[in-house]
């Protein structure tokens, strides 16, 4: 990779930093936001009570872990995580003795500088060789993993998943705001292409009746969800999963679950019991996904829907309680 493609690269990559979080700063002022509710809080909505959760742990996201660039020396090691600070030391030194050969324009410093050049790649070498194999055996049954590490190891990256460029009636984007709306344009040209004005697809049968079972004479009913349960959805998070539209990274989540999970059983439950679902849940960030041929063609993209980690504890909520009622009454298969 070039230093000018890497400098570009670096300007367009942000992300929250949540190594460096001051556990104790943060739980006090989790504290001082979540155990001093307003008093109107009991008469809010829904949307209200849940709208108040997600700025809350936003505010609290955005103090203790911002949102900042990569520098060059992060890009590097994300791109090359076998390079150790004794390397980049070693680099430093090997730069050092260069720039003193350049000056000097004397053969033994040269040599010097040669000879340090040439153990450094060998060392290099080494580490990368050690990694991967020490990547490989930890993942021997992640096969998904498995070929990504191969794939990395030939060079075979993935592109993009948003397209710096795209092909649209003769004419070529680069704005990322024409982009969106290009591709935004296509997928729903598609989608009402492929559907009638009903919502059915062409091709489905639309008789419908000879698909359902016999009535069920026990009728449907939720159990209010409880904080143990909801502590236990946010142990579950997958941290390596992308963040949704609120930015908000599972870490402070599991940061503040203790405070949080009566907070969100309550609005859960009455989110259920009123039939409401959260306006903020019905957002989800969309991203294309790169299938095959000219990447800068927007049917070649599809698009995926990323939800928050609050939706996927909702979701989980419900899909428990429902998987539990259709197989307590045998209508699963």
């Amino acid at each position: 990779m070039s230093k000018a493609r890497l400098k570009r690269d670096v300007k367009q990559r942000y992300f929250r930093d949540t190594r460096n979080v001051n556990i104790i700063a943060f739980e006090r002022d989790l504290h001082e936001t979540l155990d001093s509710l307003p008093m109107q809080y009991s008469e809010w909505n829904v949307n209200e009570k849940f709208d108040f959760t997600v700025r809350s742990m936003k505010i609290i996201a955005d103090t203790h872990m911002p949102v900042r660039k990569y520098t060059r020396r992060e890009h590097i090691l994300k791109l090359k995580p076998w390079i150790t600070q004794g390397i980049i030391y070693s680099i430093k030194h090997r730069d050092y003795l260069f720039r003193v050969y350049k000056r000097s324009n004397l053969l033994t410093d040269f040599e010097t500088y040669k000879q340090f050049r040439n153990r450094l790649t060998h060392v290099k070498d080494l580490a990368k060789r050690k990694y991967y194999e020490d990547q490989f055996a930890q993942n021997s049954r992640n096969s998904k993993r498995t070929w990504k590490l191969i794939n990395d190891i030939f060079g075979k990256t993935k592109p993009s998943s948003f397209p710096q460029r795209l092909k649209v009636d003769g004419r070529v984007y680069s704005s990322t705001k024409l982009i969106a709306d290009a591709l935004n344009h296509s997928w729903v040209t598609s989608a009402q292409t492929n559907f009638t004005p009903t919502g059915l697809s062409k091709t489905t049968d639309t008789n419908i009746k000879k698909y359902l079972l016999p009535r069920q004479a026990n009728s449907i009913f939720l159990s209010p969800t409880t904080p143990e349960e909801i502590l236990t959805l946010i142990n579950g998070l997958d941290s390596k999963k992308s963040c949704g539209h609120d930015d908000i990274p599972v870490r402070t989540l599991k940061l503040s679950k203790y405070l949080l999970a009566p907070l969100l059983s309550n609005v859960i439950n009455e989110s259920i019991c009123h039939g409401v679902f959260p306006n903020n849940l019905k957002i989800a960030k969309v991203v294309p996904i790169f299938k095959s041929g000219d990447s800068e063609i927007p049917t070649n993209y599809r698009p995926i829907s990323v939800p928050t980690y609050f939706s996927k504890i909702f979701e989980k909520v419900l899909y428990g309680k429902l998987n539990d009622y259709f197989t307590k009454n045998y209508l699963l298969s």
